[in-house]
């Protein structure tokens, strides 16, 4: 022994020193000097010795099973001894020294596998010894991590020419395990060992036999209800193409064993079962998808992120597979289970951490139009996830509206959200539980209606009735204040509202007011019976004070209080000053100061209210300000009949403040009604009739439509000019207040010109009083651009509208002093020349009797002109007075239009002098 110990440890002749027949003794000697004397002997002395040795692996068996307590430090050592070929005689020593020690200690071994395989050149060693002696659990666990971690030493070495043999070790040990898992009686799921046999399979050169093809296909096809282990078993089926594929002279989609059909459709029961619906439907689902659609890559890269292993199906291998798929799951029968399946509670964006959902499987089968084809209702599915949708939301989902209201807008048959469900805008216009599915329904409802429209179908549209309860401007404000968790649905929402309601654009003031005071506010509101008895009371002090609270409520409050606003505002249009006789005097007063700002909190209350539901507050407040009864669905198509209002609305400025975004709403309205009327009208014709025809009758229409818009704009027009003129009134309007109303009044008619220059000329062209002339120019920074229409306006053979053309160049003229109006002003000047030339006396003195004092400020203005309009008026003069001589017999001169415009010529005429000599 002490030559033992003593010798060198790579000297080979060793083995001769411990003879076989010594060896027992060897033992003995050991376990005692190791035992009694540690301190000249130890456990890696022994072992850096005997790793030499012939008979290493006995001694160093026999010495454990004296001192078991000593394995865990040999086998350390043993571990520790690395760079020896395994073709050395110290190299094999060592291996069956690890074996010998893993034989006696099964629990070791997964400790020496593992320190094995992280040394490059004990990879193989590791493989072998995990075939020999690592349980089935530890083996699976090694093989699979080694398979998969291709950056790993025991990859590496299984893939090389030099590792085949070993690489068949583990295919065989493989096939061990499956021949005794299949033999037991009791089987349990078990998916790590599922996904092994497929990799083991795929990284191998070898062919599988008829014998591994027959065990595979035993034991894959074994109906284990577990949805982890299913998913394992069809990815395995599908990658290996031995289990799936035809065989020779059989038809595509023959199994190569009626085994696997027959999974296929426990599979298939499975699914449709409500029982075990939701944990194997994901993995079914992708599969036939893939596979029905033809998208080869798709299903590779599935394949490949299951087994972490890549996969590659073959042409052959995936005609095979589908066509093996078809006959279990039809393409129908797949869009049924598809649409009865389960939905994600609680659905919004971030839920795609979690992997492929149903929402995922939805969209897929809608973008190739499955439901559609085959008639499948895929409407309550999207109902109850809308039901169960949070914010920030699935971009998938609203793609899924989107494709669910296109589809429902063309289908014979009712298909999509039922009516009753669509019916979630009656409420609390606040409630934030409702307001991801408002907001949904929404855009299923605004591109169904679209998609309908373009359709062209006859019927009218179910959810008709609906449009009118939503509000659009509410919630498009909702979306702009939050458009982050709104991002998939505001592009959608915000195009097919402009489309169909573009009055119902959200504004800033709109987007401020969701902001600050979407939420619930701190002040205590009285109900609305009491506070509706304050704001209605004779205490004008206490409903100011009320009215006050109402400026900071919350906006659900003031939802809640719509009526009673409408009410309160009624009742504090102040009183008339009418006229009684011919004297102009008034016979009543207008109400106190409290009053008038209660009027203006009131309306300011109003404005907010507008500028979040506008059409809720604009029809109450329209029924409620009513002076002949009329249905609210007539002003859509004749906004002017909002004009039939108590007529003291327009003697008091913020009354009148409110009443114009009402006129603005049912205008717009009405344009919107009539538009979308042509453009239904027009996709009939083009059903109906060729292309010419079709386009005739398409402009015409076109030209209707925009004539019938602009002539309503027009009489709107018209209609607030008069309201501005105190002359047309019944009632004496206090002059602060007039000049409120016209401030009001001519910047919205300023918007309206702005917005289309046709209204102005048509305005123009109908003419209005010319005493309003100059406060129309004066009050509508737009009205320069009158001077385009100067020209056609002096075409017209009336007098009344040649004075209109003349005063209004002649006013244009003064306010805007350019050098670009010079000209206009020269050729009216000249135009009025030629008319006295060559018209009728008559007419000629029924025209510039209307004009007499303009042509004089005219030439007062501008020097330069004066000259010219004293000619004009020297001739006029002599026109009336030679009128005068030859008519002096039979009328009395002193009545006649010619003295007085004689006598208004030579005041004129007198100032014009005046000025030109100062």
């Amino acid at each position: 022994m002490r030559k033992l110990l003593d010798g060198d440890p790579m000297d080979q002749n060793l083995h001769e020193w411990v003879p076989e027949s010594d060896l027992p003794m060897a033992i003995k000697l050991f376990s005692l000097a190791l035992f009694f004397i540690p301190g000249a002997i130890n456990c890696s002395t022994i072992v850096n010795r005997l790793i030499s040795c012939s008979h290493a692996s006995t001694i160093l068996t026999g010495l454990i099973c004296s001192l078991p307590s000593y394995a865990e430090c040999a086998l350390f050592n043993l571990l520790d001894i690395n760079n020896l070929s395994e073709e050395t005689v110290r190299g094999k020593n060592r291996f069956q020294m690890i074996v010998s020690l893993v034989t006696l200690c099964p629990s070791m071994a997964g400790v020496a596998v593992e320190t094995l395989s992280q040394n490059r050149r004990d990879a193989l060693l590791a493989v072998k010894l995990a075939a020999l002696r690592a349980n089935n659990q530890e083996f699976i666990r090694f093989l699979t991590y080694c398979l998969i971690d291709r950056s790993s030493h025991v990859f590496s070495a299984v893939h090389k020419t030099s590792g085949r043999a070993a690489f068949a070790s583990l295919q065989e040990r493989v096939m061990k395990i499956l021949e005794a898992t299949v033999a037991e009686k009791e089987l349990k799921a078990n998916e790590e060992f599922v996904e092994c046999l497929a990799l083991v399979h795929l990284q191998s050169n070898a062919k599988l036999t008829a014998a591994e093809v027959k065990l595979l296909i035993n034991y894959l096809c074994l109906k284990i209800d577990d949805s982890g282990h299913i998913h394992a078993v069809v990815c395995t089926l599908l990658s290996l193409p031995a289990l799936t594929s035809a065989p020779p002279g059989m038809a595509p989609g023959t199994s190569i064993d009626p085994k696997v059909g027959d999974y296929l459709q426990w599979l298939k029961a499975r699914v449709t079962s409500s029982q075990h619906e939701s944990a194997t439907l994901p993995c079914v689902l992708i599969v036939a998808l893939y596979l029905w659609s033809n998208r080869v890559e798709e299903i590779n890269k599935f394949l490949t992120d299951s087994l972490l292993c890549r996969v590659t199906l073959g042409s052959r291998h995936f005609t095979s597979v589908r066509a093996l798929l078809q006959v279990v799951f039809p393409e129908k029968e797949l869009a049924q289970i598809c649409a009865s399946m389960p939905i994600t509670f609680g659905l919004h964006k971030n839920d795609d951490s979690q992997g492929l959902l149903p929402v995922h499987w939805i969209c897929d089968l809608m973008s190739q139009k499955v439901f559609q084809k085959h008639n499948v209702d895929v409407g309550n599915w999207v109902q109850r996830q809308i039901q169960h949708s949070l914010a920030p939301i699935h971009p998938l989902l609203s793609d899924a509206i989107d494709r669910l209201a296109e589809y429902a807008a063309q289908a014979e048959i009712r298909q999509g959200l039922e009516r009753k469900f669509c019916e979630v805008f009656i409420g609390d216009l606040m409630d934030e539980s409702m307001l991801v599915k408002r907001l949904l329904v929404l855009q299923y409802l605004l591109t169904y209606r679209q998609r309908f429209t373009a359709s062209g179908r006859k019927e009218d549209n179910p959810y008709k009735s609906i449009y009118q309860t939503i509000p659009i401007r509410y919630l498009l404000s909702v979306i702009e204040a939050n458009a982050v968790d709104f991002a998939p649905i505001r592009l959608s929402l915000v195009g097919s509202s402009i489309a169909l309601f573009p009055y119902m654009r959200p504004t800033r003031k709109s987007i401020e007011l969701v902001r600050n005071r979407r939420r619930a506010s701190t002040c205590q509101l009285p109900t609305g019976f009491e506070i509706q008895k304050i704001l209605c009371g004779s205490d004008r002090a206490a409903a100011l004070k009320a009215a006050k609270h109402l400026e900071n409520a919350s906006l659900s409050d003031l939802v809640k209080l719509l009526p009673v606003i409408v009410q309160a505002l009624k009742s504090v249009i102040p009183p008339l000053e009418v006229l009684e006789g011919n004297d102009g005097a008034p016979t009543t007063s207008l109400d106190d100061g409290n009053c008038n700002r209660l009027a203006e909190t009131l309306s300011n209350v109003w404005l907010d209210l507008e500028a979040i539901v506008p059409r809720q507050v604009i029809e109450k407040t329209l029924i409620a300000f009513q002076e002949t009864p009329f249905m609210v669905d007539q002003a859509y198509a004749q906004p002017c009949l909002v004009f039939d209002v108590d007529r003291r609305v327009f003697a008091s400025p913020p009354h009148f403040m409110i009443f114009l975004p009402m006129l603005s709403f049912f205008l717009e309205a009405g344009r919107a009604e009539k538009e979308r009327a042509v453009l239904i009208a027009n996709m009939k014709t083009g059903q109906q009739y060729e292309d010419k025809q079709k386009l005739y009758q398409c402009e015409e229409r076109e030209i209707l439509f925009s004539v019938l818009d602009h002539t309503q704009r027009a009489a709107a027009v018209q209609l607030l000019i008069e309201i501005c003129d105190q002359t047309k009134n019944k009632f004496i309007v206090a002059p602060f207040r007039l000049e409120k109303i016209r401030m009001l009044a001519f910047n919205y008619i300023h918007s309206i010109f702005i917005r289309d220059i046709q209204v102005m000329k048509l305005v123009l062209f109908e003419t209005f009083p010319l005493h309003m002339l100059r406060s129309v120019i004066e009050g509508i920074p737009s009205m320069h651009v009158a001077q385009n229409f100067i020209q056609e306006m002096m075409v017209f053979p009336e007098n009344k509208r040649r004075i209109f053309t003349i005063s209004l160049i002649i006013e244009v003229f003064r306010k805007y002093r350019v050098k670009a109006t010079l000209p206009l002003v020269t050729m009216t000047l000249n135009a009025l020349c030629t008319l006295i030339r060559y018209v009728d006396s008559r007419q000629v003195l029924c025209l510039v009797n209307g004009v007499i004092e303009e042509l004089g400020e005219l030439a007062l203005t501008f020097p330069q002109l004066a000259e010219t309009v004293m000619n004009i008026l020297g001739q006029v003069s002599l026109m009336a007075e030679s009128r005068l001589a030859f008519h002096s017999t039979g009328v009395v001169s002193s009545k006649t239009m010619e003295r007085s415009l004689v006598k208004r010529v030579k005041v004129q005429a007198d100032l014009i002098a005046q000025k030109t000599l100062t």
